[in-house]
């Protein structure tokens, strides 16, 4: 018989499962811990000696949102460059006009990234 899972094994699951992304959405594009913990507004340490287990985000807490709004950044970057991680990277680190700013540089704030998200969004489906 199928075990049912409780709300708390939901929560944790959904917990691990938003760790496991933003963490490797991280890693993928090389993004300095300093700039993922000032987003989170956690510890870089903390951060950098993670794993999806010792550092888990928890469903329902700013950090979990934010992370959540991260991989939102990550996946329409990705759909703009077609999966093309150098050109996403090069995307990040060069000067935008339209952002007046290196868009890793904004990414370690709410405000930054969601005018990151709303540029790629634009970007993504023009009128």
């Amino acid at each position: 018989m199928a075990q049912l899972l409780t709300d708390a094994d939901k929560r944790a699951e959904a917990g691990l499962i938003v760790t496991k992304a933003f963490l490797r959405a991280l890693d993928m594009l090389d993004i300095p811990s300093e700039v993922a913990s000032s987003l989170l507004q956690t510890s870089s340490e903390a951060l950098r000696a993670s794993s999806p287990r010792s550092f888990a985000l928890e469903p329902g807490t700013p950090q979990f949102e934010r992370a959540v709004l991260f991989i939102r950044f990550f996946r329409a970057l990705d759909s703009i460059y077609g999966g093309d991680i150098e050109l996403m990277k090069a995307w990040l680190h060069g000067y935008n006009r339209a952002l007046h700013d290196v868009p890793l540089n904004l990414l370690s704030s709410l405000r930054g990234l969601k005018d990151v998200i709303a540029y790629l969004d634009s970007r993504r489906a023009p009128l």
